[in-house]
């Protein structure tokens, strides 16, 4: 018997005005599940990853997720406020110790960035390192990653891969790298016409 999974919708139904998304659209994700999600653009994915986290609601039924279960969200247009500095931002929104924020940001190469606050002149690659550094010192049970891979380099794309290989939680995953997605996941949910099929 497989075991019970930690996130899940149940026949959700999503519509935008009259253009309906899904209807009785199932998913499941169990504890350390890799999927690797695909569909043409404009099929829905990036609006199935914002489902699984709650950011949007459903038209129809339900979502379910484990008690205390903590998700990590990497959109595909990272949306940095002004004001608080780099690290002040990851402290406050990713609730992780100091050095654990440090961390991820010496690994990814930002490090001379934690004090800065104007956000919004720093380059799309810096934005992204950002962003990515604060999911990650989070240490959520489950990451939703929308095109992680966008404006970083090769060195940087091949460290997320070592690190997401080796990441014990959950993993729902949205990239163009056709390598990157074989090397992290270990199955896949085409979604395709308001259906989503699995394979492994």
């Amino acid at each position: 018997m497989s075991p019970p999974p930690i996130l899940a919708l149940r026949r959700a139904a999503v519509r935008f005005g009259d253009h309906r998304l899904f209807t009785d659209l199932d998913f499941n994700l169990g504890k350390g599940d890799k999927v690797c999600l695909v569909g043409r653009n404009g099929c829905g994915k990036s609006t199935l990853l914002k489902l699984l986290c709650g950011m949007v609601e459903l038209d129809g039924g339900e979502r379910f997720s484990s008690p205390g279960l903590k998700i990590g969200y990497l959109a595909q247009d990272v949306d940095l406020p002004e004001g608080p500095s780099v690290l002040r931002y990851i402290l406050d929104t990713h609730v992780c110790a100091s050095h654990e924020a440090e961390a991820y940001l010496d690994i990814l190469k930002i490090s001379h960035l934690k004090h800065h606050d104007q956000m919004s002149i720093l380059s799309g690659g810096e934005r992204r390192r950002i962003a990515l550094a604060a999911v990650l010192a989070g240490k959520p049970d489950i990451l939703l990653l929308d095109e992680p891979t966008n404006h970083l380099d090769l060195p940087t794309i091949q460290w997320l891969e070592s690190h997401l290989c080796g990441y014990t939680g959950a993993l729902v995953l949205i990239s163009h790298d056709r390598r990157f997605l074989e090397t992290v996941s270990t199955s896949m949910c085409w979604l395709d016409r308001k259906e989503l099929y699995t394979h492994n």
